[in-house]
């Protein structure tokens, strides 16, 4: 029996339809269930949202100084993701989750408004 020669496919128009797919995913906005979670997960107050699809969170926490035998205070302030789905303004008191890079500044997004800043 002859064997037939091997022919190799590069599969030119499955590789420009997945190029395609990939730059259109780049305008499509996610929703907040649709970022993939991992590392940990904070408790905020919104400070500012003056940046398009983002925000300015902050949340306190107390550390031990040893040789004082006391605490100090101090605070954690970071910039995260706003999904479209989810609308929040100033005061408000959200859950935070950290995420893949979504830019150079930003690898978190919020999850849920826990508190609304009007009811507080």
């Amino acid at each position: 029996m002859a064997e037939k020669p091997l022919t190799v496919s590069f599969g030119l128009k499955e590789f420009v339809s997945r190029i395609e797919h990939t730059m259109s995913d780049g305008n499509k906005s996610q929703k907040a269930e649709e970022f993939p979670k991992r590392g940990n997960s904070f408790e905020g107050e919104v400070e500012s949202t003056k940046m398009d699809k983002s925000a300015t969170v902050r949340w306190a926490y107390s550390e031990e100084v040893p040789k004082y035998e006391r605490y100090e205070r101090r605070n954690t302030k970071i910039t995260v993701h706003v999904p479209e789905d989810i609308e929040v303004s100033e005061g408000d008191h959200v859950k935070v989750v950290e995420t893949r890079p979504i830019s150079k500044t930003k690898s978190a997004v919020i999850t849920e408004i826990i508190q609304n800043g009007d009811e507080q």
